[in-house]
């Protein structure tokens, strides 16, 4: 009887029970998925949740089963949910701003107040038609003007001014006069869709300010005193200087995203560690263990240092960006210095969830947001498996260590061997965990694995820690010690100035990630399912480690499945003109399976390779363009090969003799050939007369230009092509002009075909 009652007390009673708010989260959670992917009228959640409720009176009325209360409770719960996320996702306010837009931009006189920080970004283009720096900032929008006055609206805009002007502070009432377009749907297989983007984050609007004399600043309200406080740690932060220093600063203190920081956080996403550069639950643990660490020196009573710690914190809040992964971890931390408040110990999953439910019920489409779901499922991952994952890592080691005897004066062995090694295999286990439980999240969201994203974060670290303590000090010491506070700031600055060298050491590392075509939810779900099956089964029967063994070879091959390589139906050839604005991308796929592009670049100042080219080529399984020709000598079609060309995927290139010889190439286009030739491309001059075989049914005739021109633009010396297949011609003409078009049409028979792209 003894021993039963030893095993009874012993036992802990299962999750669900210890943690009650797990499952209400858990169903909140599915609610909004089901409102979010299924568009049914809100009258219908409603239905659905007043049934749940008068199921559950009853179940309580008549003394049912506790499981048909705790069903009611839960369907009550996702209807709650589902209807939340109907109301936020589907639904629009009559004076909202987005119903003042079409399908085309709409010229209008704004009103609102500045709600943002304003941001100056400055494109990174490497070759050719770098456009002007522009500030971005969020309006609160009041009203527009209509021939009638102006008219009350709301909702929020991003809005963007070319060229920097420093008069626009948060809280200014500014009336913009500017284009106003709404967000579309992807024109290119593979985008980032930035309609579902801006219904995330609810800014489906941006108005567009072609110059500072389009912004008129009505009123300079003094801005609240979080807002001065915010704007004086900044300063300090940035110490009168955008370095990326003090941005990496700024990003870890402040929450702050510059857009001039994206080299340095792609590097870091790339290599595993991007929740290093953003604010993040380890963050915020840091800074309170600090602050509570400090109570602890001066020798205060556990309740009181709980107090500080909950007053810091929420002075904090009021100073950062509101995160998911900041407001999740505010949300526990609370939840643990209230229960020392209160004498009772705070349950992490009842805490966790308690996080859940409240960010979804203030925005429930944070749930579709790739922030929330890693900050939310890595945390809950942590408690779950790490320990198992510790067990299955040192779980033999530390066996073996509890038979270790030392003597008295092996004191400082001792506590290495205990102190140290428990630390270390924490900090080991922690991050393995961590990163398995991501790699599916981050291979969804952004589409790569990172194989050093383990190592990396146990090394990178100290760092981050070096200036996450003088940050939060010059923070606090901004308004009552400004000369501290600045020299606290300078030593974050400085930790941040080797960690961005750290960055930039990290991208020659060979391999630093691995880019993968789109995986499928399912996927990801198999992946959690191995992971788990392999965690369980440490310690446990055969039976568990066959099922393991299962799961784990399932997610080999569902992996396999989703890397192929899909090639055309036997015989065929796929070209495909994407929309990329003012420039021209062509990709050919051919009878083999191997792609090969026909100018690929843009003068819209952007991206266009990382945003468009890369994301088609993933999602459309192809490999990676081993040739490219490139018609002449302007930017706005060879700027997108210089990725391919450094990450060594191009290996020929064929241009006209007027580029190759430098004729007809500035500059700018002569370097690209610089770095070609550098980087082991091999260059082919295409002259009139020539016929490139690709297959036995696909060739490529060369028609232009002819040798001896003179005086004539980079135009006129375009590559015309004319592409059979078949039977079936496509004809390319560059950008030539009326004296190429007219020397062409002297030939009919030459340039017949039967798709035509226009010429530029």
């Amino acid at each position: 009887m003894a021993e039963a009652e030893g095993k009874l007390v012993e036992s802990k009673p299962p999750l669900l029970m210890r943690a009650p708010l797990l499952s209400v989260a858990g169903a909140l959670i599915v609610g909004v998925w089901v409102g979010w992917a299924v568009a049914l009228p809100m009258t219908v959640w409603l239905a659905i949740g007043a049934a749940a409720v008068l199921l559950g009176v009853a179940a309580i009325r008549c003394d049912w089963p506790g499981p048909v209360l705790l069903v009611a409770m839960l369907v009550a719960v996702a209807a709650i949910g589902a209807g939340r996320m109907h109301a936020s996702w589907y639904s629009l306010a009559d004076d909202d701003v987005v119903t003042f837009t079409g399908h085309q931009k709409t010229l209008v006189v704004m009103r609102g107040r500045v709600a943002s920080f304003p941001v100056i970004t400055q494109p990174d283009v490497e070759f050719g038609y770098r456009p002007d720096p522009q500030m971005t900032f969020l309006l609160d929008v009041e009203s527009l003007a209509t021939d009638d006055g102006h008219r009350p609206v709301a909702g929020v805009t991003r809005v963007n001014v070319r060229s920097p002007d420093r008069r626009y502070a948060p809280g200014a009432i500014v009336e913009i006069t500017g284009w106003l377009t709404r967000a579309h749907s992807p024109s290119n297989p593979g985008q980032l869709d930035r309609l579902a983007s801006a219904r995330k984050h609810g800014l489906l609007t941006t108005l567009n300010a072609p110059a500072p004399s389009s912004v008129c600043v009505l009123n300079h309200e003094p801005p609240s005193w979080m807002w001065r406080w915010r704007a004086m740690v900044r300063q300090h932060l940035l110490e009168g200087d955008d370095t990326s220093g003090g941005q990496i600063t700024t990003a870890l203190i402040l929450g702050d995203r510059s857009p001039n920081l994206r080299k340095a956080y792609d590097a870091m996403r790339r290599a595993g560690i991007a929740h290093l550069l953003a604010i993040s639950g380890l963050h915020l643990g840091i800074f309170l263990m600090f602050i509570y660490g400090v109570c602890v020196l001066l020798r205060l009573p556990p309740r009181a240092c709980a107090a500080i710690v909950l007053v810091v914190l929420g002075l904090y809040l009021c100073l950062a960006e509101p995160r998911p992964s900041l407001l999740r971890s505010a949300v526990m931390a609370t939840c643990l210095a209230a229960g020392m408040l209160i004498r009772r110990r705070a349950n992490s999953f009842n805490s966790l969830s308690l996080a859940v439910i409240l960010l979804l019920c203030v925005d429930p489409r944070q749930l579709m947001q790739a922030g929330f779901q890693l900050s939310f499922v890595v945390v809950f991952g942590l408690f779950v498996l790490c320990p198992r994952i510790q067990r299955l890592l040192f779980g033999r080691w530390l066996n073996v260590r509890g038979l270790l005897v030392f003597r008295n004066d092996q004191a400082l062995r001792r506590w290495f061997i205990h102190q140290g090694a428990n630390a270390m295999t924490y900090l080991i286990s922690t991050s393995v965990t961590a990163f398995l439980v991501a790699a599916p999240l981050v291979a969804y969201w952004f589409g790569i694995f990172s194989p050093y994203g383990i190592v990396l974060s146990i090394l990178i670290f100290p760092l981050v820690v070096a200036i996450l303590i003088p940050g939060y000090i010059s923070a606090a010491l901004v308004w009552i010690a400004p000369n501290l506070s600045s020299l606290f700031a300078r030593a974050a600055g400085a930790a941040s100035e080797v960690l961005s060298g750290a960055v930039t050491a990290m991208e020659k590392l060979p391999c630093l990630s691995v880019e993968l075509r789109p995986v499928s939810a399912w996927w990801v779900v198999a992946w959690f399912a191995a992971l788990t099956a392999v965690a369980w089964s440490v310690g446990g029967s055969r039976w568990r480690k066959g099922l393991a063994a299962f799961a784990v070879v399932l997610l080999i091959g569902m992996s396999l499945w989703s890397q192929r390589t899909i090639t055309p139906p036997a015989g065929a050839v796929e070209l495909v003109m994407l929309d990329i604005g003012a420039g021209q991308c062509i990709v050919l796929q051919d009878a083999s399976g191997e792609t090969m592009l026909l100018d690929a670049g843009t003068r819209n100042g952007y991206d266009a390779f990382g945003t468009i080219l890369a994301p088609f080529l993933r999602s459309q399984h192809w490999p990676a363009p081993a040739m490219a020709i490139v018609s002449h000598a302007n930017a706005d079609h060879y700027n997108m090969l210089g990725d391919l060309v450094r990450d060594g995927s191009l290996h020929a290139l064929a241009v006209c003799s007027y580029y190759a010889d430098g004729t007809n190439a500035d500059a700018v286009a002569r370097g690209f050939l610089t770095l070609a030739r550098a980087r082991g491309v091999t260059l082919s001059t295409w002259r009139p007369g020539d016929r490139i075989t690709l297959s036995h049914q696909t060739t490529i005739d060369v028609l232009w230009p002819v040798p001896g021109l003179a005086d004539v633009s980079e135009n006129d010396t375009s590559l015309v092509l004319k592409l059979t297949h078949c039977g079936q011609r496509v004809l390319l003409p560059g950008d030539i002009g009326e004296k190429p078009q007219r020397a062409l049409l002297a030939h009919p028979e030459r340039i017949r075909a039967d798709v035509l792209i226009l010429p530029h």
